[in-house]
């Protein structure tokens, strides 16, 4: 009663629709008290918030000056691209000014990429690339500091520098 066009605004009187759960529809028209009309019922579920993972890609062939910032929980990706991608390298990080400590940095062997209803695959040691990815989570990395990743080849060291924000 008292619509007058074909929108509703959801009400402020009443709470807000609940991330996550379903809710129905349906309209029903009358002339006067009489019903008349009703349409078929439609659901929909309101949208949870994804908390989107971040993916930073280095290539470890071209490492600048500058010092990137990560945030914690973000997901490092290390690219090599040459005859060293056939090398395993050893890696180490230290905060600055810090000792040294192994880390687990685990070589990607395939890469995938899932678009909407399409995986895209990938194998990367045909096409010569190298590809290694770092997980930046606490207690191991802690905000507000400059670390230091240093990777050592037989015949070539790389020291990438970043910082860890919130």
């Amino acid at each position: 009663e008292g619509i007058g066009n074909p929108a509703l605004m959801h009400p402020s009187d009443i709470p807000e629709l609940e991330k996550g759960k379903w809710y129905a529809w349906q309209v029903q028209a009358y002339v006067g008290k009489t019903p008349i009309a009703k349409s078929e019922q439609w659901k929909f579920k309101v949208k949870k918030e994804e908390k989107n993972e971040t993916y930073r890609y280095f290539d470890l062939n071209n490492i600048t000056t500058e010092i990137p910032k990560v945030k914690l929980g973000d997901k490092l990706f290390f690219t090599i691209l040459n005859e060293i991608s056939q090398q395993t390298p050893e890696f180490t990080f230290k905060e600055m000014n810090g000792k040294y400590t192994k880390v687990n940095i685990e070589r990607v062997v395939k890469d995938s990429v899932d678009v909407k209803y399409d995986v895209y695959s990938k194998n990367l040691t045909s096409s010569g690339l190298a590809k290694y990815l770092l997980n930046i989570n606490s207690p191991q990395f802690i905000a507000n500091r400059i670390y230091e990743l240093h990777i050592k080849y037989p015949n070539k060291n790389v020291v990438f520098r970043f910082e860890i924000i919130e």
